[in-house]
């Protein structure tokens, strides 16, 4: 059942795709209100020349203020979360769609049928809250159009509505869960590579990290000076070297393990000294 309520994917994958689910919510949200608005905008123009159109004047007005509101928003108010204004988008939508078929009673709404099985494609979002929205258009539908619809109009319109929600919301299903496997094979892929990184710059730390002292090593210490020698470092430069002073002594009295520790502690002391100083040690 969880399976089915995260398009065929585990929870944990489905949320592995939210970034990339709420970017295409807010490319959505552009798009759509930006072309609603155009629409809209070009209906109100028109509606100005010729007279049967008139009467809608003000509706193409208000809901193109509406849309151009809604763009305005989704492009420039990210603090918006992307699925309320998704569905407020939608839910204008399909109001408009309602009130044109509405305005014509005895013609057949295709423009809200069509509502009805585009809509829930375009957008990504949990199935449950799908079917609850296209649920919520469907029974207002119905009941606006018990209303206003013709009586002989009305049965053949109760099971289009229905025949249509069902359609809408399988479709939904299928499609969506094509986008969030393609979704989740992007993010996986991204951070297989990112693993690869990590893992590539702890191994070239670890080549040229002494493992004792944790100071640069021989290599390192080489590619250095061979660095200087073709003028690639930056000058003024000083080179110098210490040498611990009976240090074998150590070892044969205390043991190569009191040694090693002794060993770190200079190799700490050096890496603290060069932060503070800016200079480099390397363990020759």
């Amino acid at each position: 059942m969880k399976n089915i309520l995260y398009y065929g994917l585990s929870s944990t994958d489905f949320n592995k795709c939210s970034s990339q689910i709420s970017d295409s919510k807010k490319t959505l949200n552009q798009t759509l209100s930006g072309i609603s608005y155009l629409c809209i905008t070009a209906l109100w123009i028109v509606s100005q020349f010729f007279e049967q159109l008139q009467n809608f004047r003000i509706v193409y007005g208000i809901f193109s203020c509406v849309f151009l509101t809604l763009f305005l928003i989704s492009k420039y108010k990210s603090s918006l979360h992307p699925t309320i204004l998704m569905y407020t988008v939608c839910c204008c939508l399909c109001l408009f769609g309602m009130m044109l078929a509405f305005s014509y009673p005895t013609e057949k709404p295709t423009i809200i049928h069509l509502a009805f099985v585009v809509l829930p494609l375009v957008f990504i979002d949990t199935p449950i809250h799908a079917l609850i929205y296209t649920c919520c258009m469907a029974i207002a539908y119905m009941l606006l159009g018990s209303q206003f619809q013709p009586e002989h109009l009305r049965f053949a319109e109760l099971f289009n509505t229905i025949v249509l929600f069902f359609v809408a919301n399988i479709m939904h299903w299928i499609i969506n869960k094509g986008r969030c496997e393609g979704y989740l094979a992007r993010v996986t892929r991204d951070e297989a590579i990112e693993t690869l990184k990590q893992a590539q710059s702890e191994l070239m730390h670890i080549s040229v990290t002494d493992s004792l002292t944790r100071l640069n090593n021989r290599r390192k210490l080489f590619e250095t000076l061979s660095a200087i020698q073709l003028c690639q470092v930056p000058r003024p430069i000083a080179v110098f070297m210490i040498d611990i002073d009976y240090f074998k002594e150590v070892n044969d009295r205390y043991g190569h393990g009191a040694g090693d520790r002794y060993l770190e502690q200079i190799g700490k002391e050096l890496s603290e000294l060069g932060i503070a100083d800016c200079f480099t040690a390397y363990r020759y």
